[in-house]
C-alpha cells in the first residue's frame, strides 16, 4: 500500500481525522497542428484554466510564450545582461576564453567562430533566498551549464534575465552533452550527462591517426584546448593522452545556488549512481530513491537508494530485470530488481582518474555471436551499447565495475539492456505511479529483428526479455510501485500511430505522440506534460495527457519547424506563480521568435490557492505556507500539503 500521506494525494480517506483530498482540474485552450506561418513559431496555449477559473488568456497562441534568452549576441544585445553570453561554450576552468570551431580543411582553431549552443535542454528554476534562478543545460560535446539569475516581477511574475554565469565543471573533468533534467525535493538542480564515452573504444591506443573515429575526440578535446591540426597529429595525441578521463564523464550532477561559493553556486558529479548514457535523475518523495534513465540502443533502467535522505553521495544501485506479460499495445511487464551493490562517490571520484576498461575486465571472442550467443568458458554474455561482448570482471573489481561500466555490469548481472531510447521519468502524486518514455520500439526491444525485419544482433547475449512489434512513434508507459517507490509492474499507456503515408511530414499521425522524449507530472492536477523529439512530426508538440480519464487530451505548446521540445515542466510555485516552461532546442532557420535562435521560454499565472500541492514539489521559499490561509472563490479552504501532513500525524498518533 502506498504510505499514508500518498494516499491522500491520491485522494483516499485516511484515517478518521482526514478528508478526502479534492483535485485540482487544469485546462488549456489547446492548439491545432501548426499550418502556414504557424509552422516557425514556438506556440503555447492561449487560455488556461485552473479550478475551472481562467488564469492565463491571450489574443492567440504565441503571446503567452515569454523568453527568458536566447543564444548569442544577438539576444544579449536587445536585451542586456550582467555576466557571460548565454549559449557559448568556455575551455577548461575560465569563462574567458571560448570553444571555436574547428576548420574542416586543416583542423586549426577559427578564432573569430566562437562555439555558440544552439541546443538548450532542460531548464530549472530554483527560487532560494528570496531570489529566482534557473539553470540550463546546453547539450552538445564540450557541453556546459549556465547559472542564470533572474529578476522576477512581483505583479504578473513574468521573469528577466539578470546576471548569466557559465558554470565551471573542471572539478569533475567538465561537462559532457547536459541532457535533460529535474528539480530535487530539496530544492536543488539535477541532470544528466548523455551518451557517455565508451572507455573501450576510447583507449589512447585507439587513436593514432585522425579520421571518422577520432571525430567525437577531436570536438571534445577543445574544452582542453587543443585542436585537430591536421599536419601534428602528435601534439593532438598527447594532449589527448594526458586529458581524456572517460570514467569522469557519463553520470548524473547536482548544483544550485550556494552564496558563499565562487560564482555563488555549487556543482557537483553525483558518481555514486554510476555511468551511463543519463537522461535524466528523479528523485522520489521519499528523498532517498532516484530512478536513473539510460538513452540509446540496448540500454537498461536502473534505480538508486540513497544511504541518507537528501544526500546523493552515497548509496545502493540495482538494475531491472524485466519479465515480458503482454505484447499488445505497447507491451506490459513485471520487474525484479538485482542489486549492483554499494558504493560512495569519494572511492568513485578517487578512481576516475587512474582506471581503464582494461583494469575492470578481461575480455574474450564469442564463439557464437547468433542470438542467445557463447562465450568462451569463464566469461559472460553481454550486451549494452557496445553491441555483443564476453567479459569477466577481474578479481576486486566489481565495485569500480558496477560503477564506470554499469550499463555492461547490468548486463552481466541478467538484468535487461534491450530498451531502445530511454528518455524521461516522472512520479505522479496524484496517482502513485511512475512513468516511463521508449522514444522507439525497436531494436533490443523487438523479438530478433530491427524495424520489422529479421535480424538477432540486438538481441545477442540478452536474455530476449522483450518481444514487442516495431513501433517508430514510441510509447509512454505506466509503473505501479509499492510503499518503497520500489516499481513492480509497467505497461504501456499511450503509443505513437503510424500516419497513413500521404503526408512526408508527418509519418506519425498527428492525432497520437510521435517519439514522445519527456515526461512531467503536474501534480496536484492529475496531468502530465509529455514532449516530442522527432522528426516524424512537421512541428514537435508537447502534450497533456489526462490521468483521470487516460487520454491524451490536448497540444498545448509546439516548437518551430525542425527544433525538438526539451524541458516540459510544471512548477506549482515559485514566488507566488505557477510557470510552464518550454525549451525551443535547435529550431530551424524560419524560426520567427525574437532573433530566431535557440532559447529557453514559459507560460506564467499566479498560483491558485484552491489547488493543492505536495510541498516536495514545490520546494522554493515560502511555498508551502503560501496558501495557509487563503480561501479559493467558492469559499473552502486552501490544502496544502502542511493539512496533510497534519491530518496523517494526528491518526498516526491516535492509531
Amino acid at each position: 500500500m502506498p504510505s499514508e500521506v500518498d494516499q491522500f494525494w491520491m485522494g483516499m480517506a485516511v484515517g478518521p481525522q482526514a478528508e478526502a483530498r479534492r483535485l485540482a482540474s487544469i485546462g488549456f485552450s489547446g492548439i491545432s497542428v501548426p499550418a502556414g506561418a504557424d509552422q516557425d513559431k514556438a506556440l503555447m496555449s492561449k487560455e488556461v484554466k485552473v479550478l475551472d477559473q481562467v488564469v492565463l488568456t491571450a489574443v492567440n497562441d504565441e503571446e503567452n510564450y515569454q523568453i527568458i534568452v536566447q543564444a548569442g549576441e544577438a539576444w544579449r544585445t536587445a536585451n542586456p545582461y550582467e555576466g557571460d553570453t548565454f549559449g557559448v561554450i568556455m575551455q577548461k576552468g575560465t569563462n574567458s576564453v571560448p570553444v571555436y570551431a574547428i576548420d574542416s580543411s586543416t583542423g586549426a582553431a577559427i578564432t573569430s567562430q566562437k562555439f555558440v549552443s544552439d541546443d538548450p535542454d532542460f531548464a530549472s528554476m530554483i527560487h532560494e533566498g528570496g531570489k529566482t534562478y534557473m539553470i540550463v543545460h546546453l547539450e552538445n560535446r564540450p557541453g556546459a551549464t549556465y547559472f542564470l539569475e533572474l529578476e522576477q516581477d512581483a505583479n504578473n511574475g513574468t521573469l528577466k534575465l539578470k546576471k548569466s554565469t557559465h558554470m565551471d565543471w573542471s572539478a569533475d573533468g567538465g561537462m559532457w552533452v547536459p541532457c535533460a533534467g529535474t528539480l530535487s525535493p530539496w530544492n536543488t538542480h539535477l541532470g544528466a550527462e548523455e551518451y557517455e564515452p565508451d572507455a573501450k573504444a576510447w583507449a589512447p591506443a585507439n587513436f593514432n591517426v585522425f579520421g571518422s573515429s577520432t571525430a567525437d575526440a577531436e570536438d571534445w578535446m577543445r574544452y582542453h584546448g587543443s585542436y585537430p591540426v591536421r599536419s601534428d597529429f602528435a601534439t593532438w595525441k598527447a594532449s589527448y593522452d594526458s586529458n581524456f578521463k572517460p570514467y569522469q564523464l557519463g553520470y548524473s550532477f547536482e548544483a544550485g545556488p550556494r552564496a558563499t561559493a565562487a560564482g555563488g553556486y555549487f556543482a557537483k558529479k553525483r558518481m555514486a549512481m554510476g555511468r551511463r548514457s543519463g537522461e535524466l535523475p528523479y528523485v522520489m518523495p521519499d528523498r532517498k530513491m532516484v530512478y536513473l534513465t539510460d538513452d540509446g540502443s540496448n540500454v537498461y533502467l536502473s534505480r538508486f537508494v540513497a544511504s541518507t535522505a537528501d544526500d546523493l553521495s552515497a548509496g545502493e544501485l540495482f538494475c531491472a530485470k524485466a519479465s515480458q506479460t503482454s505484447a499488445a499495445n505497447g507491451g506490459s511487464f513485471t520487474l525484479e530488481w538485482i542489486s549492483m551493490g554499494t558504493a560512495t562517490e569519494a572511492e568513485i571520484r578517487t578512481a576516475s582518474t587512474t582506471k581503464a576498461f582494461a583494469d575492470i575486465f578481461e575480455e574474450a571472442t564469442p564463439t557464437s555471436t547468433s542470438a542467445p550467443a557463447v562465450c568462451p568458458a569463464g566469461f559472460t554474455a553481454v550486451h549494452g551499447s557496445a553491441g555483443l561482448e564476453c567479459l569477466k570482471v577481474k578479481a576486486g573489481m566489481e565495485k569500480l565495475a558496477s560503477r564506470f561500466e554499469s550499463r555492461r555490469y547490468a548486463s552481466y548481472l541478467g538484468c535487461t539492456t534491450e530498451w531502445n531510447k530511454m528518455e524521461g521519468f516522472t512520479y505522479s502524486v496524484d496517482s502513485g505511479k511512475g512513468y516511463i518514455v521508449m522514444s522507439t520500439i525497436e531494436k533490443g526491444m523487438e523479438d530478433k529483428a530491427r524495424a520489422g525485419s529479421a535480424d538477432d544482433s540486438y538481441d545477442a547475449g540478452t536474455g530476449n526479455h522483450i518481444r514487442l512489434p516495431y513501433n517508430r512513434c514510441g510509447c509512454v508507459y505506466e509503473m505501479a510501485m509499492d510503499a518503497s517507490y520500489v516499481a513492480t509492474t509497467m505497461q504501456a499507456i499511450v503509443c505513437g500511430k503510424e500516419g497513413d503515408g500521404s503526408d512526408a511530414d508527418n509519418r506519425c499521425d498527428t492525432s497520437f505522440v510521435s517519439n514522445p522524449d519527456n515526461v512531467a507530472a503536474v501534480q496536484g492536477h492529475a496531468a502530465l506534460l509529455i514532449g516530442e523529439d522527432t522528426g516524424n512530426h512537421k512541428n514537435n508538440i508537447m502534450w497533456k495527457y489526462d490521468l483521470d480519464t487516460g487520454s491524451l487530451q490536448e497540444r498545448i505548446g509546439a516548437t518551430p519547424a525542425g527544433a525538438e521540445v526539451c524541458s516540459p515542466y510544471f512548477y506549482p510555485d515559485v514566488g507566488g506563480f505557477s510557470y510552464l516552461t518550454m525549451v525551443v532546442q535547435h529550431p530551424g532557420s524560419g524560426y520567427t521568435g525574437a532573433g530566431g535562435a535557440a532559447g529557453v521560454g514559459y507560460a506564467v499565472w499566479q498560483r491558485q490557492c484552491g489547488a493543492s500541492y505536495p510541498a516536495w514539489a514545490m520546494p522554493g521559499d515560502g511555498a508551502a505556507a503560501r496558501c495557509a490561509a487563503s480561501e479559493t472563490s467558492s469559499g473552502l479552504q486552501a490544502r496544502p500539503v502542511a493539512v496533510a501532513l497534519v491530518a496523517v500525524a494526528v491518526w498516526l498518533l491516535m492509531a
